[in-house]
């Protein structure tokens, strides 16, 4: 069942007063606002709807009072691509506060040489006699190839569970399924951006031990 109204402007109302306290100003000039976008956002994880289109379509029909300045589809996709990485923060902030059950996985790239030193550089070299060795990666946030680490994390609450140091070219999905393996993770759910969609055979492995993966 979805929530209803006086619910959905009490997400508004906690996301703008964290907004705040994080210090986030708005530099968009459009009518909907960054904390009407991150609402939506964070309903769309909420709601478990996967679908963009579906959800938009959603909020146009059924939520329009409470979004009346809601953007057009293609727009809306872009505002959502650049608040990105407030939503994460936010949903963590939100539990969810009181949801252990409730996690965060994230990757961030760690270059250790210019790309056109990737096969000359002494420090790769030295590297490449360890288990874990560089590779070529890329970065969606900043479009950029690189060569190094990609470093893969787990949290819940704020707090760091567990972590792991990969190649570059290891992929989102490969990361997630190690991680959980690796620390024999249990009835959890797990919220990550579009690079950690699952395929089905991934998920049925996960449901086994009870864990979800919104992505």
């Amino acid at each position: 069942m979805l929530p209803m109204s006086k619910e959905i402007i009490k997400v508004s109302e906690k996301i703008n007063k964290l907004l705040i306290n994080l210090g986030h100003v708005s530099h968009h000039n459009a009518k909907c606002s960054d904390t009407d976008i991150l609402t939506l956002m964070v309903l769309k994880i909420l709601w478990t709807i996967k679908s963009d289109k579906h959800f938009h379509r959603l909020i146009k029909e059924k939520f329009i009072e409470e979004f009346p300045n809601l953007p057009e589809y293609s727009s809306f996709l872009k505002r959502t691509k650049k608040l990105s990485y407030l939503a994460f923060k936010l949903i963590e902030e939100l539990s969810f506060e009181s949801r252990d059950d409730f996690f965060i996985i994230d990757t961030k790239p760690i270059p250790l040489v210019e790309i056109s030193r990737a096969n000359s550089s002494i420090v790769v070299k030295l590297f490449k006699q360890y288990r874990i060795k560089p590779g070529y990666g890329y970065c969606a946030a900043r479009k950029k190839k690189y060569y190094g680490f990609k470093l893969v994390v787990l949290w819940n609450k704020g707090k760091i569970v567990c972590y792991s140091l990969v190649s570059a070219n290891i992929s989102e999905q490969e990361c997630l399924m190690e991680l959980v393996k690796r620390n024999n993770l249990i009835n959890i759910k797990i919220f990550g951006d579009k690079g950690f969609i699952l395929k089905v055979e991934d998920k049925n492995i996960l449901a086994q031990s009870n864990i979800v993966v919104e992505a």
